[in-house]
C-alpha cells in the first residue's frame, strides 16, 4: 500500500441504524443562514433546519450512524460541524448535558472565496464581461458551487 493510499475507509454518508442516540445542540456561529439535512437511509438529504440564524442553539435527538450536513441557505455553499463537512454524531455519554456542535463556515482558496463573492454580487449574464483573467471567468461559469477542498467526502451537489 503506497502512502497515498488511505487505510481507513469514510463511513457510508447515509444513516445505518437507530439503535445508540446521541443528544446534541447545534449552534450558527456563522454569519450567515443555515439550512442543517439529515441524510437519511437512503442517503437522501432530509431538511431538519431552515434559515437557522447566527448565534441560536437547536437541540437534536438523533443516533451515532445518523450523518448531518448544513449548508449556507442562500448561496448553498458547504458549512461545516466543528470542522468537517459531515457530522457524525457520538454516542450519549449519560451526562445530563448535550454535546455542542458549532456549525461555521470554512476556510477556502483566495481564489475561490473572490468567485463565491463575485457570483453573490452580480447576475450570472455579467460574468463573461468582468475585467479579470479569463480561467476565472470560466471557473464562475462551470462551477456552480465552490466546494472545500479538505473535505474527505468532497460530497458533490447539482445546484442544491
Amino acid at each position: 500500500m503506497t502512502g497515498a493510499q488511505n487505510c481507513e475507509q469514510s463511513p457510508p454518508l447515509r444513516s445505518q441504524n437507530n439503535d445508540i442516540p446521541a443528544f446534541i445542540t447545534f449552534r450558527n456561529i456563522s454569519s450567515r443562514k443555515v439550512d442543517v439535512y439529515w441524510l437519511d437511509y437512503k442517503g437522501q438529504k432530509v431538511k431538519y433546519m431552515e434559515n437557522f440564524s447566527t448565534d441560536r442553539n437547536h437541540h437534536i435527538n438523533t443516533y451515532v450512524t445518523h450523518p448531518w450536513i448544513a449548508r449556507d441557505a442562500v448561496t448553498h455553499d458547504v458549512l461545516l460541524f466543528n470542522g468537517k463537512e459531515v457530522y457524525f454524531p457520538q454516542a450519549w455519554d449519560g451526562r445530563s448535558e448535550r454535546t455542542m456542535i458549532n456549525i461555521h463556515i470554512p476556510v477556502f482558496k483566495l481564489t475561490n472565496r473572490c468567485i463565491q463573492v463575485l457570483k453573490d454580487s452580480f447576475p450570472e449574464q455579467a460574468i463573461p464581461e468582468f475585467d479579470i483573467p479569463r480561467t476565472l471567468i470560466e471557473d464562475m461559469i462551470h462551477k456552480p458551487n465552490i466546494q472545500f477542498e479538505d473535505s474527505p467526502y468532497l460530497l458533490k451537489e447539482s445546484g442544491t
